[in-house]
């Protein structure tokens, strides 16, 4: 009986020793994935930072620091498919190809009478 009470007593520290050991790992594991966790966050701030700051430069001159104005672009942009257009029909005929019309766009002085039209039609519906 002694001995079953030492071998019982010894498969009990055991015990221990291993759930010890087990939860050792359990904790362990448990500030891993804490630290995977603030690893994700620091990975994801950095990401949102890099994407603002991303789009903030695309919106710099870069010689000048200035702020670009949206609208500006866009005049730049219809001023200089303007130009290819005249300098593609310019082109064509010192080639002595057909050249096609360019298309007119509407005159920003003189209202389409589309436009016109609903207008008054808003006018005298307001009346």
């Amino acid at each position: 009986e002694k001995e079953t009470l030492a071998a019982t007593a010894t498969a009990a520290t055991a015990q221990v020793v291993a759930a010890s050991s087990v939860a050792g790992i359990t904790e362990e594991m448990g500030s891993v994935n804490a630290a995977m966790d603030r690893a994700r966050m620091k990975i994801s701030q950095q990401s949102a930072r890099a994407d603002a700051l991303s789009e903030v430069a695309g919106h710099l001159d870069f010689d000048t620091g200035i702020p670009i104005d949206p609208v500006q672009v866009q005049l730049n942009q219809a001023t200089a498919n303007a130009d290819v257009a005249s300098d593609l029909e310019r082109l064509k005929a010192q080639m002595g190809l057909a050249t096609s019309k360019p298309t007119s766009l509407p005159s920003l002085a003189q209202p389409s009478p589309q436009i016109d039209g609903t207008i008054e039609h808003q006018q005298e519906n307001s009346k």
